[in-house]
């Protein structure tokens, strides 16, 4: 990364955070833009984060305070803060500060970990600010004084854009593959029509991909072989059955295309560790 690069950054010295999405509360905002030196008024700054928040270090250190530990910042970091946490920084005022941020609902936070895309144990992470980094937070700048609404969605859009982005480079996430595409396809034809049986190598093959590497890629993206990816969506569906509609076993097995109760019950116990029985009883 060039200075030259980075000074051309340096140069905008405008913050922008966009109003609520969903309900009009703080933790809502969804925005981004630079924190630079010149809009700093106190080098110390404590106070409880209302939103998700993502801060890219480019330029400057500081230190960095949370409830539970200290941290060093410096460029190269990037900086994870989650709705209603207590934080406190002090930058060094002999050097200039520059840093990128991401504001996003913390609704979205919640989803993302559900699924682990990010780790809320991880605060700080290093992240390569390289040209092509740099180059894309510069095509940032000319959409940061948003006026109309179809550039303030456009906004919406970027911003989300914009905290993937960083977030796949600071937890090393490649971007997808021509394997990732057919897996995505295959997760959704696993998860539909439950009630069906799906030969697996039917389905390697309509995917156009042997029937061997299909199952060998599967298991090392999901860590479980198609066949037993299905069976826990089978069950998971049927523990939804069993709850949410109050249907028997019975008629659930019936529904989800088991030739009988019995088999049923033997596979939804060897999953969960009880019987749909005893599943429905404890958590009715």
């Amino acid at each position: 990364m060039t200075h030259a690069k980075i000074q051309e950054i340096e140069a905008i010295h405008t913050t922008r955070i966009l109003g609520t999405i969903g309900p009009a509360d703080a933790n809502a905002h969804i925005g981004m833009g630079f924190t630079c030196g010149c809009t700093i008024r106190k080098p110390r700054v404590e106070r409880i984060t209302d939103s998700f928040m993502l801060s890219c270090i480019l330029n400057g250190e500081a230190v960095y305070w949370t409830r539970n530990k200290r941290y060093t910042l410096q460029p190269g970091m990037l900086v994870q803060r989650f709705h209603g946490e207590w934080f406190a920084i002090e930058r060094n005022p002999r050097q200039h500060w520059l840093a990128f941020f991401v504001k996003l609902p913390q609704q979205l936070a919640e989803f993302w970990q559900a699924i682990r895309f990010i780790d809320p144990n991880r605060i700080t992470l290093p992240i390569k600010i390289d040209t092509s980094l740099v180059a894309e937070l510069k095509t940032v700048i000319p959409k940061l004084q948003c006026n109309t609404q179809a550039e303030q969605m456009e906004m919406v859009n970027l911003t989300q854009q914009m905290a993937v982005l960083l977030l796949r480079r600071a937890y090393g996430i490649e971007e997808t593959t021509e394997s990732e595409h057919w897996l995505a396809e295959a997760e959704v034809l696993l998860s539909r029509d439950l009630e069906q049986r799906i030969p697996i190598p039917e389905m390697a093959r309509s995917l156009h991909i042997g029937y061997e590497k299909f199952r060998k890629v599967f298991r090392q993206y999901f860590g479980i072989a198609p066949k037993e990816y299905r069976i826990r969506k089978r069950i998971a569906e049927a523990q939804r059955l069993l709850l949410d509609e109050n249907l028997s076993p019975a008629i659930v097995a019936e529904r989800l295309g088991y030739p009988d109760i019995y088999s049923f019950a033997k596979q939804f116990k060897r999953v969960t560790g009880i019987t749909p029985a005893v599943f429905r009883r404890h958590e009715l």
